[in-house]
């Protein structure tokens, strides 16, 4: 896919099972892809991930950083609480932003950043 080909809608991006080392490399790739088409907004699905481990947080930050150089935006969808939490305790909440209708009541108070 070539950033010709990309829509100016948001770009979504399911993600689904066990997000651990053995995914990582089709993982990286797919994210790689997402961000090459250089979209205004792209939105990374998780509701259907089992765990997002340690090595997968890191891809989403890096994927993060390189979508903003590019322009674009990133949002997280369907993180569960165990995953705001997982984010929470390695100081990256922050720089998140969750979509707000996947936002549980426990963690809206406040602390995250939806749109």
């Amino acid at each position: 896919m070539t950033a010709m080909e990309c829509p100016d809608l948001p770009l979504e991006v399911v993600l689904e099972g066990n997000l651990d080392l053995a995914a990582l490399p089709a993982l990286s790739e797919r994210l790689a892809d997402a961000v090459a088409c250089r979209p205004a907004q792209l939105v990374i699905d998780v509701s259907a991930c089992h765990s997002l481990y340690a090595p997968a947080i890191r891809l989403l930050v890096r994927t993060r950083r390189d979508l903003m150089l590019a322009g674009g935006r990133l949002t997280l969808r369907g993180c569960s609480p165990e995953a705001i939490r997982m984010l929470d305790l390695m100081g990256l909440l922050d720089g998140f932003v969750f979509e707000e209708a996947y936002v549980t009541r426990e963690w809206a108070r406040g602390r995250l950043k939806v749109v």
